[in-house]
């Protein structure tokens, strides 16, 4: 009788590791199987909806078509439209996949969504140069990829963003302070007529003036453009931009540069007659003019 205690004993113990490893399968069958569902069907509506607040409270106003989970890049939003498509007369962008990057230690311990970034991939914008419809080309780029931070204190924080325009491949990089008013911000608003130039027009103007320049340039090589800006969403006249680019060598209709780089700076200047101060530095290794 003694010696059948430890049979039964050890008995007892196999039952123990059967049903763990049972319940650990099953486990990981029902974790496959939610994957699986979060991933082909999709995030349940309720989920949904509280990401969708998430990304309003962080000033990004898009829609999506599907919004998936993948494995490693968490929850990623298909078919995106960033601002207004429908209209034409307003800058919007499209991406194939817009990964929600959220702040998972807040989500652990405070069960709370908090968005900390974007990663935006296989992209299009097109950004109007005038307020009216008119004859005048748009910027289109494309093959856009961007990542876009967002602070505690409601900065965007544009840490990189390619894409390609004319043949050339240009990189951006900025900081908006209140970033996320942009969502409350209006078109009535932006134009509404003030003492000081605001809105599209401050930018559209320089930017208009620039691509028509541009698109009369031909280039030996491809060029590479960076743009940085700054500015405060609450204050258009604090808006800036510096553009830095290098280039083998270009063709245009009054001079031909070889090996040559450019810099330019752009900021707002308020309480003078005009609205933009500039500046431009162009160093070449050579330059003939046409014509002469």
């Amino acid at each position: 009788m003694a010696g059948s205690q430890p049979i039964r004993g050890w008995a007892q113990v196999r039952r123990w590791v059967r049903g763990f490893r049972i319940a650990f399968l099953l486990l990981l069958l029902g974790l496959l199987a939610a994957f699986l569902y979060l991933n082909r069907v999709g995030v349940p509506g309720i989920l949904r909806r509280a990401l969708e607040a998430e990304i309003q409270r962080r000033g990004v106003v898009f829609t999506f078509n599907r919004l998936r989970w993948h494995w490693y890049r968490g929850f990623v939003a298909e078919g995106v439209t960033l601002g207004d498509a429908a209209s034409g007369q307003a800058a919007c962008a499209r991406f194939g996949e817009v990964a929600l990057n959220l702040n998972w230690p807040v989500l652990l311990r405070r069960h709370q969504l908090e968005l900390e970034s974007l990663s935006l991939r296989d992209g299009r914008a097109v950004v109007p140069l005038t307020e009216l419809p008119t004859t005048v080309q748009p910027l289109d780029l494309d093959g856009l990829q961007a990542s876009l931070r967002f602070e505690p204190d409601g900065t965007w924080d544009l840490q990189e963003l390619r894409g390609r325009w004319q043949g050339t491949t240009v990189s951006a990089s900025g900081v908006l302070t209140n970033g996320a008013l942009l969502a409350s911000q209006t078109v009535a608003d932006l134009t509404q007529p003030q003492p000081t130039p605001a809105g599209a027009a401050l930018w559209q103007t320089p930017l208009r003036n620039f691509a028509a320049i541009y698109r009369q340039l031909q280039f030996v090589q491809p060029p590479e453009i960076h743009l940085r800006f700054w500015g405060d969403v609450r204050d258009p006249t604090t808006f800036g931009a510096e553009l830095r680019g290098r280039v083998a060598g270009a063709v245009s209709p009054w001079v031909n540069l070889e090996d040559f780089s450019l810099w330019a700076r752009l900021r707002s200047a308020p309480g003078s007659n005009t609205w933009w101060h500039g500046q431009v530095r162009l160093d070449a290794a050579g330059a003939r003019s046409v014509g002469w």
